[in-house]
């Protein structure tokens, strides 16, 4: 004949059911805020490298673009390192890109219309995944004479994505452990 559950079992289960969930909940809710602040911050960076661009770029004769980074140690000058940016017209010709997407395959997606912006994730054919950010902007290339152009830039995920996963595991640990002490407590207050 089987005993009933004492008393203690189920005031334990009682306690950690919810407290399991509510940890869970917890723990979805930070990973959600940590994941929006992290995009928030990646857009951020991207409108700052296009605000730089910007800065640094020249329409020249014939319609090229003449960019002329302001740090020689960028990672736009460097083949692949995981920054990435491109100069389109509204047509799509590319006008200008950087060194650093040299044998690189990444689209930087459809054309943005002047004042629009756009952010998109494009993930690349060895799963590298890349943030991206485009912005239309009318461009005052002498008196009376303008052109719409469309700014592109990028930035490899994988550090950031790396921390997102840290954060997750941390998450996990702590309030983990946190649920394993409360209940080890509330077992030693009912023996």
């Amino acid at each position: 004949m089987a005993h009933p559950p004492s008393v203690r079992r189920q005031l334990i289960l009682a306690v950690a059911v919810p407290l399991v969930l509510s940890f869970a909940l917890t723990i979805l809710a930070l990973d959600r805020i940590f994941q929006q602040s992290a995009e928030q911050a990646l857009r951020s960076r991207l409108d700052e490298e296009i605000v730089a661009l910007v800065t640094a770029a020249e329409l020249v004769e014939g319609g090229h673009m003449d960019l002329h980074v302001l740090d020689p140690e960028s990672r736009l000058s460097r083949r692949r390192s995981g920054q990435y940016a491109m100069v389109r017209n509204t047509r799509g010709h590319v006008l200008w890109s950087s060194p650093s997407l040299a044998g690189l395959p990444l689209d930087f997606g459809p054309l943005v219309v002047t004042g629009g912006t756009s952010f998109t994730r494009e993930v690349l054919a060895d799963g590298t995944v890349v943030g991206l950010l485009s912005r239309g902007l009318q461009w005052d290339a002498a008196p009376g004479a303008s052109a719409d152009l469309v700014f592109s830039v990028g930035e490899d995920l994988a550090g950031q994505n790396a921390r997102l996963l840290r954060f997750r595991h941390q998450l996990i640990g702590w309030f983990g452990a946190l649920a394993v002490l409360l209940l080890a407590v509330l077992g030693e207050l009912l023996r």
